[in-house]
């Protein structure tokens, strides 16, 4: 199984992808995460992969394309975890967390020219001549030491760890803003529960030092319409929300800010 993620949009250049892998293998299935991750953002990809990646099975082949410095210095790499899956993507932090998720087994260089597409690739279209290449050969049983030497290092992205401070309050980050403006968040269940905050309790948010309240529910429907709620999503982790309405706009938040979410004092 393939799973595809890029930040392409409705481009064409999804079918040309695919195209490829079904050329190289015939029999490979591609399914979609995604080709809304974010233009050039790698640390919005990034958090989508980390929550995607949980609910496919152990030996999955990825094939990760956001890649704002393709054609620089930038590699192109294969990042194979401890559960046998496989990440193929550009080495710009894209793989952080699902380092940190599923441990590192080893990490190639896609530099065999052999296995690329097109020879030399197109500089601006890695995506083609080189990350979908690997990903149909993957598919198709090439042995990863066929695709280059092996690294002992990749780039992380600095991600702030949600911790409970010595106040009581949960501070951490925002992870990103999906398309109903919702914001998720780095603050898992576990912090909520150990910090000991409570359904329909009424907490303080505060984001780019502006200050908000926030009701913590289950679901949308627990609060009216257009008022403010903190929710722990299907991945476990809290999302701030309106009722419908658009969270990241009321807040001006985009991904990637500050935040602390404590009792109302």
């Amino acid at each position: 199984m393939i799973a595809f993620m890029s930040d392409w949009g409705n481009s064409y250049y999804v079918g040309v992808a695919k195209s490829v892998i079904k050329q190289i293998n015939p029999s490979a299935d591609i399914i979609d995460i995604t080709h809304h991750a974010g233009p050039f953002d790698s640390r919005k990809a990034c958090y989508i992969l980390s929550r995607a990646a949980k609910d496919f099975p152990d030996g999955t082949v990825f094939l990760c394309v956001v890649d704002a410095g393709v054609g620089t210095e930038r590699k192109p790499i294969i990042l194979e975890t401890r559960n046998g899956s496989k990440f193929i993507g550009p080495d710009n932090g894209l793989f952080t967390l699902i380092a940190r998720d599923f441990g590192i087994k080893q990490i190639r260089v896609i530099e065999n020219p052999e296995l690329f597409y097109k020879n030399p690739p197109s500089t601006t279209f890695h995506g083609r001549d080189i990350f979908a290449a690997a990903a149909g050969h993957l598919s198709a049983g090439v042995p990863l030491e066929n695709f280059g030497r092996e690294l002992d290092h990749m780039i992380f992205l600095n991600i702030r760890e949600a911790f409970i401070d010595d106040k009581g309050s949960i501070r951490g980050e925002t992870a990103f803003v999906d398309d109903f403006g919702n914001i998720a968040t780095n603050v898992h269940r576990t912090l909520i529960e150990k910090a000991g905050f409570k359904k329909f309790e009424e907490l303080e948010l505060k984001v780019f030092g502006k200050f908000a309240k926030v009701k913590l529910v289950d679901v949308f429907g627990e609060v009216k319409k257009g008022e403010l709620l903190a929710h722990i999503d299907s991945s476990e982790f809290l999302e701030i929300a309106i009722n419908c309405g658009n969270a990241s706009k009321a807040l001006n938040v985009s991904g990637g800010e500050e935040i602390t979410i404590s009792r109302l004092s």
